[in-house]
């Protein structure tokens, strides 16, 4: 998405062909090393996982620096060709990682208890907001795979609990941002703003990404930095403005975690089932 959008793809491309292998060479010593897995022990010391991250870093940071990169153009029609082919096949072969993953884990069944259970039984209005948790202990597995509060999929779940109408004002909501943003391209933040923002909502639909409130922060600043490329230059905001917005930001922050927080949980097994020798009740998220 970036390099469609950006006018200097050109120059994009090559510098990713100087910053991939170092970037790949550190991404495959950590996930090689298992170093942040709590169930098997690490098979590379964390000591050389952080020497050969810093190393890469460096060499990446060297080859930016003195590697001479291209000249900004726009790219040509063949190329951006080749680039929606390329994003293409990239996507196909996303979702066929994902179902096939998801044939070995409860995700599937997630899916399925959303899709099938809900909404197929409910396609007008849907089942009600929250109430997930409850179908997966009446037709999932929570014995086997534990409670689930949501759905992994924020389109999926949204449709099950609020029906097509929820999901439409969703989709309004959260692709608002991108309206007019190929005209805005030539902002110097405006592809890389719309590439982060877009990963996110591609991803949002596999994961429950928008419980996350570092993720979705993030994902709201690019969104609104996309907006905020359209507007007119004027006054800036003064101190005292600037840091009541933030200690506002901050307090609603902090109010939607703490609401978020129920003392009902509908998705841990009941008491029938609660195993002898347990005190507390289960809830996984996967």
């Amino acid at each position: 998405m970036f390099a469609l959008l950006t006018p200097a793809t050109v120059r994009l491309l090559a510098a990713g062909a100087v910053l991939i292998p170092a970037a790949a060479i550190s991404v495959g010593i950590g996930s090689a090393s298992h170093f942040a897995s709590i169930v098997t022990t690490p098979r590379i010391p964390g000591s050389v996982v952080l020497a050969v991250t810093v190393a890469c870093a460096a060499v990446a940071a060297a080859a930016v620096t003195y590697v001479p990169l291209p000249v900004s153009q726009a790219p040509s029609r063949r190329l951006r060709l080749v680039l929606v082919a390329a994003v293409l096949v990239v996507a196909l072969g996303a979702a066929a990682a994902v179902a096939v993953s998801g044939t070995k884990e409860p995700r599937a069944l997630y899916y399925h208890v959303a899709w099938h259970d809900e909404f197929l039984a409910h396609p007008a209005l849907g089942t009600g907001a929250a109430t997930f948790g409850r179908y997966w202990l009446r037709f999932g597995k929570p014995l086997d795979f534990g409670g689930a509060l949501d759905a992994h999929s924020l389109y999926l779940e949204t449709l099950a609990e609020l029906g097509p109408l929820g999901l439409l004002l969703l989709l309004a909501m959260l692709l608002a941002p991108l309206r007019g943003a190929l005209a805005r391209r030539r902002a110097p933040y405006v592809p890389a703003a719309v590439a982060a923002y877009t990963a996110f909502l591609v991803h949002a639909g596999l994961d429950w990404d928008w419980e996350v409130p570092a993720v979705v922060v993030a994902a709201l600043c690019c969104a609104g930095a996309v907006q905020a490329a359209e507007l007119e230059p004027g006054r800036p905001l003064g101190r005292v403005v600037r840091g009541t917005l933030l200690a506002v930001s901050a307090t609603l922050g902090a109010c939607a975690i703490a609401g978020a927080r129920s003392n009902a949980v509908p998705a841990a097994l009941p008491e029938t089932t609660r195993a002898p020798q347990s005190g507390a009740l289960v809830r996984t998220r996967v």
